[in-house]
């Protein structure tokens, strides 16, 4: 919506820690906790990866999460980043999908 509204900026802030969000939420969910660990969580990227039939090595769910963590917008073509990194979460999610949906 916010691309579609040309709110570039909003659209790269609202996107560039999704992923991240969406795997801390995955593992508070699978663990029944309220707090992540840096630690834990490296642990649970890791098994996510090895999990039979998974889309990402460990290294690169870490490069997806880390992909757009610094962003410095200036002398950037908004429009062009905010559908790369839309692309890319889609891309990601489409992906988790067709696993979870294989199961």
């Amino acid at each position: 919506m916010l691309i579609e509204n040309k709110d570039y900026t909003s659209a790269i802030h609202a996107q560039y820690e999704l992923i991240k969000n969406y795997l801390r939420k995955v593992y508070q969910h699978f663990f029944n906790v309220d707090t992540v660990l840096l630690e834990e969580f490296n642990s649970f990227l890791t098994i996510m990866a090895k999990s039979e039939g998974f889309p990402y090595s460990k290294q690169e769910l870490i490069e997806l999460i880390d992909q757009y963590k610094f962003v410095n917008l200036e002398g950037v073509h908004l429009d062009s980043l905010a559908k790369e990194i839309y692309t890319s979460i889609s891309i990601f999610f489409n992906q988790i999908q067709t696993f979870i949906n294989s199961k």
